[in-house]
């Protein structure tokens, strides 16, 4: 209705429905886009903060003339740090990240580094996380670790 008629003026239910149809759809874009960079950098966190456990492990064996080692769970998104035959700590994956359901391009799930801190064995760590990947990379000999790109998965 007209207001210069003496009539009400708003929004009729078509547009209203439609307004809201338009927020609704722009909320599930947002939140998508939201939970998939999260996704991300929990990914990214958990690969750096194993590199960086990785390479302490290493200076721990140089310092103190001891072997000292990670070894990935089996079964479950977690790895223990050890000195010798001293446990550390445990540490858990960011949630959503996992390596079982990638791969482990590994004889075993441990990183062993000697008293000299090279790495007793080479191979290739993957992270996944939501159609997302981070491989870690263990040389053997000079105990190097290097991270990849995360590659995307996903068509």
């Amino acid at each position: 209705m007209n207001p210069e008629h003496g009539g009400e003026s708003g929004l009729t239910l078509i547009e209203t429905v439609v307004g809201l149809a338009i927020l609704a759809l722009t909320t599930g874009l947002v939140v998508t886009a939201s939970l998939r960079m999260v996704d991300a950098l929990n990914l990214q966190s958990t690969a750096t903060s194993l590199v960086y456990r990785l390479r302490y492990l290493q200076q721990l064996a140089q310092t103190k003339d001891v072997y000292t080692q990670a070894r990935m769970a089996s079964y479950s998104p977690t790895y223990t740090t050890y000195e010798g035959t001293n446990r550390l700590n445990t540490y858990s994956f960011a949630p959503g990240v996992n390596y079982h359901d990638g791969y482990l391009q590994m004889p075993t799930g441990n990183f062993l580094y000697d008293s000299f801190g090279n790495a007793q064995m080479a191979g290739v760590l993957r992270l996944t996380a939501a159609g997302k990947e981070e491989d870690i990379n263990l040389y053997m000999g000079c105990g190097w670790q290097m991270m990849g790109g995360i590659a995307d998965e996903s068509p």
